[in-house]
């Protein structure tokens, strides 16, 4: 009977975690050939482990042999991709290599390298046939994160235009909440203005310093 029960965990423990990243793109795997889905799952396992380079060595191989079979198209389909009803719920929204461009994305992501996490949804964003306000607002973020407040200005107006157009995928945010978004950008801009005039406006009068208040942050 122990033996039993241990058998048990350990089978839950080798099947039941797997890493955020992984776990989130889990349903989109259906538009990869098996042996694409084969280096994801080493991926995810390695970097359960603790053994990042081996999570990205197969990681590298998964978009090394998907940008082999480039581009894909129609008339031009690789042999092995899938093409059934299941992959094409997704395929409608992006093509297959910006679906692994998304998923390492969030493995950077995860990992704190950020600037590698920007290139790929940038690259998976410009490989979406129909807008994904989700991952364009999560670039957003990493954007603000990275104190790249002017392109994290132009996502959240695009996101904007995008709900607007009533044509995307994801969550429907509120025209308000993009406008708030934006306004803060752009007061955070206007405070690095008065920053970078260096007219020492600790030492200057009151109703000056409400001037200047009023000029470039009202």
């Amino acid at each position: 009977m122990r033996k039993i029960i241990l058998l048990l965990c350990l089978i839950f423990f080798t099947t039941s975690f797997a890493s955020e990243w992984y776990e989130k793109n889990k349903k989109v795997l259906v538009v990869f050939p098996d042996y694409i889905k084969e280096y994801l799952k080493k991926s995810n396992y390695f970097d359960t482990k603790g053994k990042i380079s081996y999570a990205d060595y197969y990681l590298r191989l998964s978009l090394r042999k998907t940008e082999k079979v480039l581009p894909f198209s129609p008339s031009n389909w690789p042999v092995g991709w899938p093409e059934d009803r299941e992959a094409m719920k997704y395929l409608k929204f992006a093509t297959p290599e910006g679906y692994l461009y998304r998923i390492v994305g969030d493995y950077a992501f995860s990992h704190n390298r950020n600037k590698e996490a920007i290139k790929y949804y940038q690259m998976y964003i410009s490989r979406c046939i129909i807008p994904d306000t989700d991952y364009m607002m999560k670039l957003a973020d990493v954007f603000e994160k990275e104190g790249m407040l002017k392109n994290a200005e132009e996502i959240y107006k695009e996101v904007r235009d995008v709900i607007e157009t009533k044509n995307f995928n994801g969550k429907k945010y509120s025209i308000a909440y993009l406008t708030k978004k934006i306004k803060k950008i752009e007061i955070a801009f206007k405070k690095l203005n008065i920053l970078a005039l260096n007219v020492g406006y600790n030492n200057i009068p009151d109703f000056i310093k409400s001037d200047f208040d009023n000029l470039f942050i009202n």
